[in-house]
């Protein structure tokens, strides 16, 4: 087998080589967006003479693109190394990306349709490049820990090759490039949301839960997935915590699929990191998969032992991630534990949600009460506190717990709550508070919209509860 070449390595012999020499060549530089941006230009304007091509007709919608862009010449503007840099855009052509992934549609990502939607991209590049005589071209987009760094150089080496313009190996991720990048959005740019492929929003049909003859958007507020080798193991320990039978495995292309056989376009997911050194993995993990599966939106995982929190939220943000997520008696903390006000500040002036984990008889740590503390010093703090406020401790969340950033998930609660109950806890929180949520892999998406509309609920609850609600809260 071949040794694996090591591009970032191949690019700093060059730079050695050009700066030995006193050479300055000029760079045609693709770019997806800010972020990504701002590592490669910080590491190559010393050495290269740059014309930034934005063209991403792969973007949706047009606003978003545009938005993209802004932030592209912002960024540009207003970096110190970035003075010299020039900036030139190819016109928004969302067809030409149709046209490269026609017949692609329904190859999972990471695959042959994002190989051809890299090569739509780069081969616009090199064929600018060729034209207006650069000496090379390169993309930012290896800097994303998402992306085939291998198959983009293989692809620059082909089109410069058919262009003949020399293509700058890179893998940027590399040499903590990303890690800069996020340290160089959150000075710079600040957050910016995950750039949507347009092959996920249009020309998809879109499933709806069905109940009495009327449609309804859904969107499951409460679902934990696992990394494949550690699922079945993960399922079987959370069942054995609350004795309970799980229904499913916590594996992504099961939730996405059992999901979406019943109606469900939106999924929250999450996972718990119980030790510190886990939460960088767990976020990444999270991050791939709502890039695989566009339905989902994703929370951050944290730990109570995180020592910098802006640093780590700057992290969870770049990824793309809305928010977090807390399980305090998996976790071993009192959610009023004083070393977690920073983080709920934090998250308070990101205007972050935190999704706690609440109750349990056996435990003290995620009672109601706890968070109550929190609000009572916090009242701005958007919070969703689990299980209808308090998995067993329904009659204490509803003492003590509601407010205008206090939303609640309907998620392991009508499994034993009768619908006069789950219908008290609801009116209590408020109609425009409440959200659907399963709790998968513990309980399915049929199974739990049964005892949803048992409670019988008219249309207009329903679409908040089963919809509404989520894409206010988290501003979709």
């Amino acid at each position: 087998m071949a040794n694996k070449r090591n591009y970032a390595k191949e690019l700093n012999t060059l730079i050695e080589t050009f700066t030995h020499e006193e050479k300055r060549p000029t760079l045609l530089l693709h770019a997806c967006c800010a972020p990504c941006s701002s590592a490669v230009l910080e590491k190559l304007t010393a050495h290269f003479k740059i014309t930034v091509l934005f063209y991403n007709p792969n973007i949706y919608p047009e606003a978003e693109y545009q938005k993209r862009e802004a932030e592209l010449k912002r960024l540009i503007s207003e970096m110190p190394c970035t003075k010299e840099v020039a900036l030139v855009d190819l016109p928004y052509v969302p067809e030409e990306f149709f046209t490269a992934v026609r017949g692609l549609e329904h190859i999972p990502e990471g695959g042959e349709r994002c190989f051809a939607c890299y090569k739509l991209r780069m081969e616009a590049a090199a064929k600018y490049a060729a034209e207006h005589h650069f000496d090379f071209f390169t993309t930012t987009l290896s800097i994303s820990p998402l992306k085939n760094a291998q198959k983009l150089n293989e692809i620059g080496e082909a089109l410069a090759e058919e262009y003949g313009v020399p293509h700058l190996p890179s893998d940027f991720k590399k040499q903590e490039g990303y890690k800069r990048s996020i340290q160089l959005s959150a000075d710079y740019i600040g957050r910016i949301s995950v750039a949507v492929c347009s092959r996920k929003k249009k020309g998809r049909r879109r499933r709806m839960v069905k109940h009495n003859g009327v449609l309804y958007r859904a969107a499951d507020a409460h679902a934990h997935i696992y990394p494949g080798k550690i699922a079945e193991k993960a399922t079987e320990n959370v069942g054995r915590f609350y004795d309970l039978p799980m229904a499913e495995v916590g594996l992504p292309h099961v939730l996405n699929e059992e999901g979406t056989a019943v109606g469900f376009d939106k999924f929250l997911v999450c996972s718990v990191a119980t030790k510190v050194e886990q939460v960088g993995s767990i976020n990444r993990f999270i991050a791939a998969k709502c890039e695989k599966y566009p339905k989902f939106v994703g929370l951050g995982a944290w730990h109570r032992d995180i020592e910098d929190v802006e640093k780590e939220l700057n992290e969870i943000q770049a990824l793309g991630l809305h928010g977090i997520k807390l399980h305090s008696d998996f976790q071993g903390f009192a959610i009023d534990d004083e070393k977690m006000l920073p983080v709920y500040k934090a998250c308070m002036a990101r205007d972050l949600p935190i999704l706690f984990h609440m109750g349990d008889a056996r435990s003290e740590l995620s009672a109601p009460k706890k968070l109550a503390n929190v609000l009572e010093k916090l009242p701005e703090l958007k919070c969703i506190a689990a299980h209808l406020g308090g998995y067993q401790r329904w009659d204490e969340a509803k003492a003590c717990l509601k407010g205008a950033n206090v939303w609640v998930d309907t998620s392991s609660s009508l499994f034993v709550l009768n619908p006069d109950e789950a219908r008290r806890s609801i009116e209590h929180f408020g109609m425009d508070k409440v959200m659907f949520g399963t709790d998968f892999p513990m309980w399915t998406h049929k199974k739990e919209l049964e005892r949803f509309f048992a409670l019988g609920y008219g249309e207009e609850e329903n679409r908040k509860m089963l919809y509404d609600n989520f894409e206010k809260l988290f501003k979709l």
